[in-house]
């Protein structure tokens, strides 16, 4: 059993969620309100364990004594791709092409349990606000029309998302938005993320996952559309730059 109050020094804060370190141990602390969602990031979590991806081993998880939902993790001593980069810049075009090889490791497993892409798509383009009612109905006939898969999307992969370990392993973290479906509406995700870096980068990165994974690029970019509607109406993390990059996208 774990004391999820005891749950060391914080090293990370984000919007919704605290990170913190104790030992060998990271407690992901939840605010008040987000219990669904920290269940759906541990059973999703658990998915990719029991895919056996090389992910931070689950220890459990459970409420602290103010109530707020708690997953304790294995934690992994570190840099992300993303702080390798800043730190060295000419490792760019490296980290970028490793980051593909593990976007093809995850969505190459099954995704059976996870929620269901397009239903979480549909849901997201729905309640999407100040969307004519004219584009959010193209939005959903193109979403119709795409092809349903069972693959392991992680949801939100980015540079900042996998770890390089002391012994060079990698480690693909935050599991919170995983989704069962099309591995095209993966890398429609990531590209957008990396559009807010650089769109030549974003554009190499989709240039070489095709040819890595045999994918029709115009085939990835019919899903940028909708990811960028699912983008813009799921997080309250954006920058104003961003949120205009993903307002583009969907007009």
């Amino acid at each position: 059993m774990f004391n999820f109050d005891e749950v060391g020094d914080k090293i990370y804060g984000g919007a919704h969620t605290a990170l913190y370190r104790s030992g060998d141990r990271a407690y992901k602390v939840f605010s008040s309100g987000y219990e669904e969602e920290a269940a759906r990031e541990f059973a999703c979590h658990e998915l990719a364990v029991q895919a056996g991806l090389n992910v931070p081993e689950l220890y459990g998880s459970g409420r602290n004594t103010e109530g707020l939902a708690v997953i304790a993790r294995e934690f992994i001593d570190g840099r992300t791709f993303a702080e390798i980069i800043a730190e060295e810049p000419e490792s760019y075009d490296e980290f970028l092409e490793l980051l593909i090889d593990e976007q093809i490791k995850i969505n190459d497993c099954d995704g059976t349990g996870a929620p269901p892409l397009k239903q979480v798509i549909e849901a997201q383009i729905r309640s999407l606000r100040g969307l004519p009612a004219a584009r959010q109905d193209e939005l959903l006939t193109e979403l119709e029309a795409l092809p349903v898969h069972n693959k392991l999307c992680h949801g939100n992969f980015g540079l900042e998302n996998i770890i390089v370990a002391e012994d060079e392993s990698f480690y693909p973290i935050d599991w919170a938005l995983a989704m069962c479906g099309n591995a095209s509406a993966d890398v429609a995700k990531t590209y957008l993320k990396l559009c807010c870096i650089s769109t030549e980068t974003a554009e190499n990165y989709i240039k070489v996952y095709s040819e890595k994974s045999n994918t029709d690029k115009q085939y990835v970019r019919r899903w940028i559309p909708i990811m960028a509607a699912s983008r813009l109406a799921d997080s309250d993390e954006l920058t104003h730059i961003e949120r205009n990059l993903m307002q583009i996208w969907i007009q």
